[in-house]
């Protein structure tokens, strides 16, 4: 059924033609006090494109250009298709530039509602063109040993040398050319990457980063494609983090994204004269290849798992498309967390996390599933001890994270602080407790989530899925309970 545009849409379109303003820019020097920005701005156009030939300016004064934007947020609902493929600033771009091009010249009032629908059409074949697989590399700071190639749903990593050079049409010889008698990587007359990857592979070597993801992203506008390899990226990783946990793992990140030095060189001076300690933070410096490889192989099955749940998010094909989301946002959540230096930003990130992945609304929301996830993908009840030799129950380690992310996001307690903000109860909470907490929930989810598709459950929300999580824990303890009283 063809694109029609509704009364309000209409009403949008004819304040932003009522915007659209013509300027010249004849005679006018390129820099200094009548600068073309300059000109632009005293005319009060906002957005402008500018033709070259007939030395005019055209474009939208503010209002047009709130209309725009609000006719772009009308042609894609936030839970549709269209909304994945291209962001609102994107849209607005290609609607300004279709009525720059179709009515720049024209009378607005002569312009019949009929006409105007063209534009819906334009709007139409432009996302329908957006139907192409883009593959994108990404450089990744991971294991400094060459491994085999990782699979995590649609994002593969490669260490460089393994990179499937084929895929991308060129030869091995090209992306890896010989080098001569004493030549090395920074000195050859020909740079590793060849035409296409030099400058790519030139980055990230300079950042120590010898592994790469190639990522296959549907569907999506430029701009749009790349942020969502890069989010598929940092989800992939902090999957490894889930599979693989432990502090030298925190600092696997992508480079074009947040991400640390791999070696660090600090100078001071004290009253006992200058120090100069040197620290290799490089990922699983001490874990061993074999080491890495068996772990791999014991968590295949999980990582399929978690595939899944990042290819149905990322390619828009997911039967359970806002709990599959809820998942993925929440081990972005965490790998973000993890790379945190400061405890307080990271048990902030942290308990963001928990609360992304079970869709809480407000503190008392976030409290009330936390503890109902625990209960149902870990079994422990509110007032269950913690550990065996603890007197500290779950309803205390439940109410100390939320207080610690409350406290620092408020105000109350300092950012810039070593220690978590105390609670109520006499233990003293971690980053670490809360991390534990995080990953033992995230590991479990997708688990579930696989049975409750199984089981034919299709209610996309957190609660009923929850709620169906608990009642089966509840069901399977059941029996066991019963014999064990008959037993006694």
């Amino acid at each position: 059924m063809a694109m029609i545009m509704k009364g309000h849409q209409i009403g949008h379109l004819r304040a932003a033609l009522a915007n659209l303003k013509t300027v010249s820019i004849k005679g006018q020097p390129p820099h200094g006090v009548d600068s073309l920005s300059e000109i632009i701005d005293r005319h009060g156009l906002v957005e402008a494109s500018i033709n070259v030939v007939n030395l005019t300016a055209t474009g939208f004064m503010c209002d047009g250009v709130r209309a725009i934007a609000a006719l772009a947020r009308s042609f894609r609902h936030p839970e549709s298709q269209l909304s994945h493929q291209a962001s609102n600033p994107t849209l607005s771009k290609f609607i300004a530039s279709e009525i720059i091009r179709r009515w720049r010249s024209r009378d607005v009032k002569m312009i019949e509602t009929s006409e105007l629908q063209e534009l819906a059409t334009s709007v139409e074949a432009w996302f329908a063109r957006l139907t192409e697989v883009k593959q994108h590399v990404v450089p990744c700071i991971l294991f400094l040993h060459q491994l085999p190639p990782i699979k995590i749903g649609p994002v593969r990593l490669f260490h460089a040398y393994d990179f499937p050079t084929e895929e991308f049409g060129i030869t091995r010889q090209e992306f890896w050319p010989s080098r001569g008698e004493g030549e090395t990587v920074a000195n050859a007359a020909a740079s590793p990457g060849g035409f296409y990857f030099e400058r790519l592979l030139g980055i990230a070597f300079r950042r120590d980063a010898s592994w790469l993801a190639i990522v296959d992203v549907p569907g999506r506008a430029d701009l749009e494609s790349q942020r969502s390899a890069d989010s598929a990226v940092d989800i992939a990783l902090g999957m490894i983090q889930l599979i693989c946990p432990g502090k030298d793992m925190h600092g696997i990140a992508r480079t074009t994204g947040r991400s640390a030095a791999t070696y660090r060189a600090d100078v001071y001076r004290s009253p006992n004269g200058m120090s100069t300690p040197i620290s290799n933070h490089t990922p699983a410096l001490a874990r061993s290849p074999e080491t890495i490889e068996q772990h791999f192989q014991e968590a295949g099955p999980a990582l399929e798992l978690m595939g899944r749940r990042l290819e149905g998010f990322l390619g828009a094909t997911s039967e359970l498309p806002n709990l599959d989301a809820a998942w993925c946002n929440a081990v972005y959540w965490y790998h973000q967390a993890l790379a945190e230096d400061l405890d307080t930003v990271a048990a902030v990130k942290l308990e963001t996390a928990i609360e992304v992945l079970f869709s809480s609304e407000n503190s008392k929301g976030s409290t009330s599933r936390m503890l109902q996830g625990i209960e149902g993908m870990l079994g422990l009840e509110k007032y269950h001890q913690i550990g065996p030799a603890s007197t500290v129950t779950v309803k205390d380690v439940v109410a100390a994270i939320s207080t610690a992310r409350s406290r620092v996001l408020h105000g109350t307690w300092p950012t810039l602080h070593n220690d978590l903000p105390g609670s109520a109860s006499s233990f003293s909470l971690s980053v670490g407790d809360i991390e534990v907490i995080a990953r033992s929930l995230l590991m479990h989810y997708p688990i579930y989530l696989e049975a409750y598709q199984a089981n034919g459950m299709v209610d996309d929300k957190a609660k009923p899925f929850l709620d169906w999580i608990v009642t089966q824990r509840r069901a399977a303890a059941s029996p066991a309970t019963v014999a064990t009283t008959s037993s006694c």
